[in-house]
C-alpha cells in the first residue's frame, strides 16, 4: 500500500480479481457462497456478487489473503445461521478478527 494511491491501489486489486484471482481462494469462495445462498437470508447478496467480493477480500495484493483463507476454511466447515438477517458461519469470530486486523493495519 502506498499512502495516496487508494483509488489505484483498489482498481489494481479489481482488475487482478478479474482477470487472475488468487487460484488459492477459488475454490473456496464457491463453496463459502454456496453455503451463504443455502441459508437464504434476507440480507445476503446474490451468490454471483457474493463470489466476486469473496475473490476480492483474498486478492493477493490486499497482503491478507492467507487470514481471508483461514476464514474460508473455517466457515467451509462450520454450521451457519441467519443472524439479523445474514448467514454467519458458526465459530470462526476469531478467523475473521485475523483478517479484519489485518486489513486494518494496511497503511497504518
Amino acid at each position: 500500500y502506498v499512502s495516496g494511491c487508494g483509488t489505484l491501489y483498489l482498481k489494481a486489486i479489481d482488475c487482478a480479481v478479474s482477470e487472475n484471482p488468487n487460484p488459492s481462494i477459488v475454490d473456496p469462495c464457491s463453496s463459502y457462497c454456496s453455503y451463504i445462498a443455502a441459508e437464504s437470508c434476507p440480507n445476503n447478496a446474490s451468490e454471483t456478487e457474493c463470489n466476486s467480493n469473496c475473490l476480492w477480500f483474498g486478492a493477493t495484493g490486499t497482503g491478507c489473503d492467507d487470514e481471508w483463507l483461514g476464514y474460508l476454511q473455517c466457515a467451509n466447515q462450520a454450521n451457519w445461521a441467519c443472524i439479523a438477517g445474514y448467514a454467519v458461519p458458526g465459530g470462526c469470530g476469531q478467523q475473521y478478527k485475523a483478517y479484519s486486523d489485518c486489513i486494518n493495519a494496511i497503511g497504518n
